[in-house]
């Protein structure tokens, strides 16, 4: 596995793992500096396919791959509770 980052915005590291399936996954920790988010996260096997990544996990395949992550600069700002998914009693 080959890792990938810019100079600025962050850092990552990958550990790989096992799920209940015996399938093995990697997990992503991503660190941003302040003043940064992550822009791209990007994992491609050794043919230069694309491999899915979801909540930073990807599911590893029978090769090699490089995981490359962006930054851009920006705050995180989070999503404001609406509570459209609540009930409320009147």
């Amino acid at each position: 596995m080959t890792l990938v980052t810019e100079k600025t915005g962050g850092s990552f590291t990958a550990e790989r793992k096992v799920d209940e399936f015996d399938r093995e996954y990697v997990e992503l920790e991503i660190k941003t500096q302040k003043g940064y988010v992550v822009n791209t996260i990007t994992v491609k096997d050794i043919h230069g396919n694309e491999i899915e990544v979801i909540d930073n996990k990807f599911y590893m395949p029978g090769s090699d791959v490089v995981v490359s992550v962006t930054y851009k600069q920006g705050e995180y700002l989070p999503i404001p509770d609406t509570f459209l998914g609540k009930s409320v009693s009147l």
